[in-house]
Protein backbone atom coordinates (compact mmCIF):
# COMPACT_ATOMS: atom_id res chain seq x y z
CA UNK A 1 0.00 0.00 0.00
CA UNK A 2 3.10 2.40 1.28
CA UNK A 3 4.48 1.85 -2.65
CA UNK A 4 1.27 2.58 -4.09
CA UNK A 5 0.87 5.80 -1.91
CA UNK A 6 4.25 6.64 -3.16
CA UNK A 7 3.77 6.36 -6.94
CA UNK A 8 0.25 8.65 -6.67
CA UNK A 9 2.49 11.19 -4.90
CA UNK A 10 5.11 10.76 -7.65
CA UNK A 11 2.61 11.59 -9.82
CA UNK A 12 0.70 14.62 -8.41
CA UNK A 13 3.86 16.53 -7.64
CA UNK A 14 4.90 15.84 -11.48
CA UNK A 15 6.42 19.72 -12.31
CA UNK A 16 6.84 21.18 -15.78
CA UNK A 17 4.24 22.31 -18.31
CA UNK A 18 5.29 19.66 -20.45
CA UNK A 19 4.57 16.95 -18.64
CA UNK A 20 1.13 18.66 -17.38
CA UNK A 21 -0.82 18.23 -20.64
CA UNK A 22 0.54 17.23 -23.36
CA UNK A 23 2.77 13.86 -22.78
CA UNK A 24 2.13 10.31 -22.07
CA UNK A 25 3.47 11.42 -18.80
CA UNK A 26 1.10 14.35 -18.23
CA UNK A 27 -1.71 11.62 -19.68
CA UNK A 28 -1.15 8.93 -16.48
CA UNK A 29 -1.06 12.02 -14.28
CA UNK A 30 -4.49 13.32 -15.32
CA UNK A 31 -5.60 10.10 -14.76
CA UNK A 32 -3.79 9.20 -11.57
CA UNK A 33 -5.54 13.08 -10.64
CA UNK A 34 -9.19 11.41 -11.69
CA UNK A 35 -8.91 7.75 -10.35
CA UNK A 36 -8.55 9.46 -6.66
CA UNK A 37 -11.55 12.44 -6.82
CA UNK A 38 -14.52 11.34 -4.78
CA UNK A 39 -17.30 9.73 -6.58
CA UNK A 40 -19.56 12.91 -5.47
CA UNK A 41 -16.83 15.30 -7.37
CA UNK A 42 -18.01 13.60 -10.81
CA UNK A 43 -21.30 13.58 -9.96
CA UNK A 44 -21.49 17.24 -10.13
CA UNK A 45 -20.00 17.80 -12.95
CA UNK A 46 -21.55 15.09 -15.00
CA UNK A 47 -24.96 16.95 -15.48
CA UNK A 48 -23.07 19.82 -16.76
CA UNK A 49 -20.62 17.86 -18.91
CA UNK A 50 -23.28 15.81 -20.46
CA UNK A 51 -25.26 19.05 -21.12
CA UNK A 52 -22.18 21.40 -22.70
CA UNK A 53 -20.30 18.38 -24.80
CA UNK A 54 -23.37 18.79 -26.80
CA UNK A 55 -23.26 22.40 -27.17
CA UNK A 56 -19.78 23.14 -27.90
CA UNK A 57 -16.72 22.38 -30.58
CA UNK A 58 -13.20 22.81 -30.40
CA UNK A 59 -13.45 26.72 -31.20
CA UNK A 60 -16.08 27.38 -27.68
CA UNK A 61 -14.32 29.46 -24.99
CA UNK A 62 -15.34 28.29 -21.61
CA UNK A 63 -15.14 29.79 -18.15
CA UNK A 64 -15.80 28.02 -14.93
CA UNK A 65 -16.44 30.49 -12.07
CA UNK A 66 -15.38 28.90 -8.61
CA UNK A 67 -13.24 26.24 -10.50
CA UNK A 68 -10.76 25.17 -7.63
CA UNK A 69 -7.59 23.77 -9.11
CA UNK A 70 -8.84 21.81 -11.73
CA UNK A 71 -12.44 22.38 -12.28
CA UNK A 72 -14.52 20.28 -15.42
CA UNK A 73 -10.86 19.69 -17.10
CA UNK A 74 -10.67 17.26 -14.02
CA UNK A 75 -13.15 15.34 -16.51
CA UNK A 76 -12.39 17.04 -19.74
CA UNK A 77 -8.94 17.36 -21.01
CA UNK A 78 -9.95 20.78 -22.19
CA UNK A 79 -8.10 24.09 -21.95
CA UNK A 80 -11.00 26.58 -20.34
CA UNK A 81 -10.82 29.58 -18.11
CA UNK A 82 -11.13 29.06 -14.90
CA UNK A 83 -12.43 32.27 -11.77
CA UNK A 84 -11.44 31.48 -8.30
CA UNK A 85 -10.38 32.80 -4.88
CA UNK A 86 -7.99 30.02 -4.43
CA UNK A 87 -6.44 27.24 -6.53
CA UNK A 88 -4.89 24.86 -4.04
CA UNK A 89 -4.84 21.17 -5.61
CA UNK A 90 -3.30 19.27 -8.13
CA UNK A 91 -1.84 21.03 -11.17
CA UNK A 92 -3.10 19.49 -14.55
CA UNK A 93 -2.42 22.62 -16.81
CA UNK A 94 -5.38 22.56 -18.86
CA UNK A 95 -7.15 25.64 -16.67
CA UNK A 96 -6.05 29.94 -17.27
CA UNK A 97 -6.45 30.53 -13.33
CA UNK A 98 -7.39 34.04 -12.93
CA UNK A 99 -7.64 34.73 -9.65
CA UNK A 100 -10.92 37.20 -7.97
CA UNK A 101 -14.19 37.02 -7.09
CA UNK A 102 -16.89 35.67 -9.76
CA UNK A 103 -18.88 38.74 -9.13
CA UNK A 104 -16.43 40.82 -10.37
CA UNK A 105 -15.03 38.99 -13.52
CA UNK A 106 -12.58 41.41 -15.90
CA UNK A 107 -14.25 39.97 -19.40
CA UNK A 108 -15.86 41.81 -22.20
CA UNK A 109 -20.05 41.16 -22.36
CA UNK A 110 -20.53 37.94 -24.37
CA UNK A 111 -16.97 36.90 -24.13
CA UNK A 112 -17.68 33.57 -23.37
CA UNK A 113 -19.71 30.96 -25.13
CA UNK A 114 -20.90 29.39 -22.31
CA UNK A 115 -19.79 29.61 -18.23
CA UNK A 116 -20.52 27.19 -15.46
CA UNK A 117 -20.13 26.82 -12.34
CA UNK A 118 -20.46 23.80 -9.90
CA UNK A 119 -21.01 23.71 -6.35
CA UNK A 120 -20.35 27.58 -5.52
CA UNK A 121 -23.62 29.36 -4.78
CA UNK A 122 -24.46 27.72 -2.05
CA UNK A 123 -21.56 29.13 -0.49
CA UNK A 124 -22.65 32.87 -1.18
CA UNK A 125 -24.54 35.17 0.85
CA UNK A 126 -28.31 35.80 -1.10
CA UNK A 127 -26.90 39.34 -2.45
CA UNK A 128 -23.65 38.03 -3.35
CA UNK A 129 -25.26 34.94 -5.06
CA UNK A 130 -27.22 37.17 -7.68
CA UNK A 131 -24.33 39.42 -8.19
CA UNK A 132 -22.14 36.57 -9.57
CA UNK A 133 -25.04 35.13 -11.49
CA UNK A 134 -25.26 38.67 -12.67
CA UNK A 135 -21.74 38.46 -13.92
CA UNK A 136 -22.04 35.09 -15.34
CA UNK A 137 -25.39 36.15 -17.14
CA UNK A 138 -23.14 39.28 -18.54
CA UNK A 139 -19.73 37.05 -20.10
CA UNK A 140 -21.94 34.45 -21.94
CA UNK A 141 -22.92 34.51 -25.06
CA UNK A 142 -24.67 30.85 -25.87
CA UNK A 143 -25.43 30.63 -21.96
CA UNK A 144 -24.74 29.22 -18.55
CA UNK A 145 -24.94 25.87 -16.41
CA UNK A 146 -24.99 25.94 -12.90
CA UNK A 147 -25.44 22.85 -10.12
CA UNK A 148 -25.69 23.32 -6.76
CA UNK A 149 -27.43 21.61 -3.90
CA UNK A 150 -31.02 22.41 -3.25
CA UNK A 151 -33.79 21.96 -1.70
CA UNK A 152 -35.96 20.60 1.82
CA UNK A 153 -34.83 17.02 1.14
CA UNK A 154 -30.95 17.87 0.75
CA UNK A 155 -30.88 20.18 3.84
CA UNK A 156 -32.18 17.04 5.73
CA UNK A 157 -29.46 14.84 4.38
CA UNK A 158 -26.61 17.15 5.20
CA UNK A 159 -28.32 17.16 8.87
CA UNK A 160 -28.27 13.38 9.18
CA UNK A 161 -24.65 13.47 7.90
CA UNK A 162 -24.29 16.34 10.48
CA UNK A 163 -25.49 14.08 13.71
CA UNK A 164 -23.41 10.96 11.65
CA UNK A 165 -20.32 13.00 11.97
CA UNK A 166 -20.86 14.20 15.77
CA UNK A 167 -21.62 10.89 17.06
CA UNK A 168 -18.19 9.81 15.83
CA UNK A 169 -16.33 13.11 17.29
CA UNK A 170 -15.65 13.83 13.85
CA UNK A 171 -16.15 17.90 13.03
CA UNK A 172 -18.43 19.40 10.94
CA UNK A 173 -16.76 20.41 8.06
CA UNK A 174 -16.39 23.97 6.80
CA UNK A 175 -18.42 23.08 3.23
CA UNK A 176 -21.51 22.09 5.58
CA UNK A 177 -20.95 25.04 7.94
CA UNK A 178 -21.20 27.38 4.89
CA UNK A 179 -24.54 26.02 3.51
CA UNK A 180 -26.32 26.36 7.28
CA UNK A 181 -25.20 29.98 7.42
CA UNK A 182 -25.89 31.04 3.88
CA UNK A 183 -28.87 28.57 2.85
CA UNK A 184 -29.13 25.97 -0.19
CA UNK A 185 -30.19 28.04 -3.64
CA UNK A 186 -34.29 27.54 -4.00
CA UNK A 187 -34.66 25.98 -7.44
CA UNK A 188 -37.63 27.88 -8.61
CA UNK A 189 -36.18 31.17 -6.68
CA UNK A 190 -32.96 31.00 -8.53
CA UNK A 191 -34.56 30.28 -11.76
CA UNK A 192 -36.47 33.62 -11.35
CA UNK A 193 -33.31 35.56 -10.50
CA UNK A 194 -31.62 34.25 -13.91
CA UNK A 195 -34.44 35.88 -15.09
CA UNK A 196 -34.29 39.30 -13.68
CA UNK A 197 -30.50 39.66 -13.94
CA UNK A 198 -30.91 38.66 -17.67
CA UNK A 199 -33.84 41.29 -18.28
CA UNK A 200 -31.25 43.72 -16.59
CA UNK A 201 -28.59 42.96 -19.71
CA UNK A 202 -31.31 43.31 -22.16
CA UNK A 203 -31.10 39.66 -22.99
CA UNK A 204 -34.13 37.15 -23.40
CA UNK A 205 -33.17 33.42 -21.43
CA UNK A 206 -35.14 30.37 -21.15
CA UNK A 207 -34.06 28.32 -17.74
CA UNK A 208 -34.58 24.86 -17.66
CA UNK A 209 -33.97 23.34 -13.91
CA UNK A 210 -33.81 19.48 -13.26
CA UNK A 211 -32.83 17.49 -9.83
CA UNK A 212 -29.44 15.78 -10.23
CA UNK A 213 -27.60 13.78 -7.88
CA UNK A 214 -28.63 10.38 -5.99
CA UNK A 215 -29.87 11.55 -2.25
CA UNK A 216 -28.63 8.46 -0.71
CA UNK A 217 -26.06 7.75 -3.03
CA UNK A 218 -24.28 11.19 -2.16
CA UNK A 219 -24.87 10.14 1.85
CA UNK A 220 -23.57 6.68 1.31
CA UNK A 221 -20.40 7.92 -0.37
CA UNK A 222 -19.51 10.79 1.74
CA UNK A 223 -19.81 8.45 5.04
CA UNK A 224 -17.25 5.97 2.94
CA UNK A 225 -14.76 8.74 2.75
CA UNK A 226 -15.03 9.88 6.10
CA UNK A 227 -14.75 6.19 7.69
CA UNK A 228 -11.88 6.02 4.72
CA UNK A 229 -9.63 8.40 6.59
CA UNK A 230 -9.85 6.88 9.86
CA UNK A 231 -9.74 3.07 8.69
CA UNK A 232 -7.53 0.81 6.37
CA UNK A 233 -10.54 -1.37 5.65
CA UNK A 234 -12.77 1.85 4.30
CA UNK A 235 -10.04 3.14 2.23
CA UNK A 236 -9.77 -0.10 0.43
CA UNK A 237 -13.32 0.08 -0.07
CA UNK A 238 -12.97 3.22 -1.50
CA UNK A 239 -10.99 1.40 -4.76
CA UNK A 240 -14.87 -0.12 -5.08
CA UNK A 241 -16.24 3.26 -5.72
CA UNK A 242 -14.09 4.29 -8.35
CA UNK A 243 -16.54 2.67 -11.54
CA UNK A 244 -19.26 5.67 -10.16
CA UNK A 245 -16.98 8.17 -11.23
CA UNK A 246 -17.24 6.75 -15.19
CA UNK A 247 -20.10 7.44 -17.67
CA UNK A 248 -20.55 3.92 -17.78
CA UNK A 249 -22.21 4.31 -14.41
CA UNK A 250 -23.73 7.74 -14.66
CA UNK A 251 -27.43 6.73 -14.48
CA UNK A 252 -26.44 5.33 -10.96
CA UNK A 253 -26.45 9.34 -9.90
CA UNK A 254 -29.68 10.04 -11.34
CA UNK A 255 -31.70 7.23 -9.53
CA UNK A 256 -34.07 8.37 -7.04
CA UNK A 257 -34.01 12.18 -5.40
CA UNK A 258 -32.02 14.39 -6.56
CA UNK A 259 -29.02 16.40 -4.30
CA UNK A 260 -28.52 18.92 -6.55
CA UNK A 261 -30.32 20.96 -8.85
CA UNK A 262 -29.00 22.03 -12.06
CA UNK A 263 -29.66 25.29 -13.71
CA UNK A 264 -29.67 25.67 -17.47
CA UNK A 265 -30.26 29.35 -18.86
CA UNK A 266 -30.14 29.29 -22.71
CA UNK A 267 -29.79 33.12 -23.57
CA UNK A 268 -30.44 35.22 -26.70
CA UNK A 269 -28.66 37.83 -28.53
CA UNK A 270 -28.77 41.07 -26.26
CA UNK A 271 -31.43 44.01 -27.05
CA UNK A 272 -30.03 46.48 -29.25
CA UNK A 273 -32.67 49.13 -27.28
CA UNK A 274 -30.59 48.40 -24.41
CA UNK A 275 -27.17 48.02 -25.23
Amino acid sequence: MMQIEAIIKNALDWQGESSKNSSFRGLIRWWVVRLCSPPDMYSRYQAVLGLLKKEVDSQSRLLEVGSGATGMTRYWRRHIHGVDVQFDGPELGYLKKIRLSGDKLPFADREFDWVVSCDVWEHLDKDLRRRVIHQMLRVAKEGVISVAPSGDMSVEKEKRLAKWLLRRGIEIPEWMLEHRKFGLPDRMETAQIIREEAEKLGREVEVRTRMVTNNRLWFFTWKVHTLAEQSFAYRLLTVLLIPLSFPLFSWVWRLGDGYRCCWEARLSAPDSSQT
